[in-house]
């Protein structure tokens, strides 16, 4: 089973492009993935705000591709940003990286 991403009509509808609730099959692998910044596999962190937002969601899908899963398999994702991002780039990046609709 696919995880079923949902807006009720009861509630408003997202201020953004992302669901307000993940209904998450009981047979699905939960993961507690720890915060992940915007770097790559030497360590090296990149320059702009936007990479770094592409980076980070890379490297969560690498580790969901670990245990087998997909960008498909993500039910959550938390962002916190210290600047206003290019948010052209910061949808290509979720575009890329990240099903729709979103989590």
């Amino acid at each position: 089973m696919t995880i079923t991403f949902l807006d009720p009509s009861n509630a408003p509808k997202p201020a953004a492009n992302y669901s307000n609730v993940a209904i998450i099959p009981a047979e699905k692998k939960l993961l507690s993935i720890s915060g992940q910044i915007g770097n790559d596999m030497e360590g090296n962190v990149a320059e702009s705000l936007e990479e770094q937002y592409r980076l980070a969601l890379q490297n969560i899908n690498l580790i969901v591709k670990s245990q087998g899963g997909t960008k498909e398999d993500i039910a959550k994702i938390t962002v916190f940003m210290t600047d206003e991002p290019d948010w052209v780039k910061i949808k290509s990046a979720a575009d890329e990286f990240l099903a729709s609709p979103r989590p």
